[in-house]
């Protein structure tokens, strides 16, 4: 359900991607993104190496936002509030959409739009079960239980001519008063793009991830990747793109890992 009294202000409820820095509500329309693999806090399927849902808020039930004109500009804000991430804490042994702490997820986004720039600030607060990741450090698991999570993101975007430029930054970082446990994390990536013309695109881009899993290990990953993209139609959008990608990781049995992939894709609006 949603609602629209002004610019000012609009509701919506149900579940929903909730706004946070600039690429989280679109990470799912593919036509809109030069993409085929995004970057890396945004792509599913590298889920198994990268804890995605730690990096950006995944899903809201209820969101406020809006903007305010300010001469030529606008100030867009946005509060959101969602279900607790430790609905689904184990899923392995059997436990989906069961949630016995009583926490939530607050999180929301302020930003600045002027002409073809734009630029914000984001923030989320919950509060997270890491007692298997205690248990598996052999710490005590009472301390663990409802752990505050605080993610902190900013955002830049600018069209001028034929060229564009997008920029992102998360930190995620855990407030467990154990010096020696470290879960914290960062997330950034930076694109430059130009148009060839009205409807073909090349872009360069850089993206990483710092992973700390303290005291066992820590892991980098580095991505290089450039692509094109050709709108065929209003509705569909073909693409290439090339990624190299550097994983280094301070456990012996991974310790550098470099991949390379080539993709070609279409995007079809539906």
């Amino acid at each position: 359900m949603s609602y629209h009294s002004s610019n000012q202000f609009k509701l919506k409820l149900g579940l929903q991607v909730p706004i946070f820095n600039n690429l989280n509500e679109i990470k799912n329309r593919t036509p809109l993104l030069p993409y085929i693999i995004r970057p890396l806090a945004y792509e599913s399927s590298f889920n198994e190496i990268i804890a995605i849902e730690d990096f950006v808020p995944g899903r809201a039930f209820a969101q406020v936002y809006g903007f305010i004109p300010w001469g030529e500009a606008k100030i867009e804000h946005a509060f959101f509030i969602g279900n607790s991430p430790n609905i689904n804490n184990d899923p392995g042994r059997g436990q989906t959409g069961t949630d016995s702490t009583n926490s939530f997820l607050f999180g929301g986004r302020l930003g600045l739009r002027y002409l073809n720039l734009k630029a914000g600030v984001s923030a989320t607060f919950d509060k997270i079960d890491l007692s298997r990741e205690a248990e598996f450090l052999q710490y005590p698991i009472a301390g663990f239980r409802r752990v505050p999570r605080i993610r902190l993101g900013a955002d830049f975007s600018f069209n001028a001519s034929k060229f564009s430029g997008e920029a992102e930054a998360s930190r995620v970082t855990y407030d467990d008063d154990h010096p020696e446990f470290d879960l914290d994390k960062e997330f950034y990536y930076g694109t430059l793009g130009y148009h060839l013309t009205e409807k073909m695109f090349v872009y360069g881009s850089y993206w990483a991830t710092r992973e700390n899993y303290h005291p066992m290990t820590d892991q980098d990953i580095d991505v290089f990747t450039g692509g094109v993209s050709l709108a065929l139609f209003d509705s569909l959008v073909l693409k290439a793109q090339y990624a190299r990608a550097e994983i280094s990781n301070s456990r012996q049995l991974l310790h550098e890992l470099d991949l390379d992939f080539y993709t070609l894709a279409l995007s079809v609006v539906f």
